[in-house]
């Protein structure tokens, strides 16, 4: 089983992110981006277990755990038409 990270992405007024941020990780250079408000990174299976900052363009959304099997959710919202995550 893959591992990784997905997740819902929208905007503040309730559209769905397509295609206009980036989603990366601490763990290595791979990114997403969101398509009809969802993303799903794969990070390979060495990731499982690990602890990765999670970024969406280039903003930290906080230190995840990627299980073992399987992918860890984060969703995140952007503030208007901005890049900028809400906190």
């Amino acid at each position: 089983m893959t591992c990784g990270i997905e997740g819902s992405a929208t905007r503040t007024d309730g559209s769905r992110v397509d295609g206009t941020a980036t989603v990366s990780t601490s763990w290595n250079g791979k990114t997403a981006s969101p398509g009809d408000g969802y993303y799903f990174l794969d990070l390979g299976d060495s990731a499982g277990g690990e602890s990765v900052e999670v970024y969406v363009n280039g903003y930290s959304l906080g230190r995840h755990r990627i299980p073992n099997s399987g992918t860890a959710r984060v969703n995140f919202v952007l503030r208007g038409t901005s890049d900028e995550p809400v906190r």
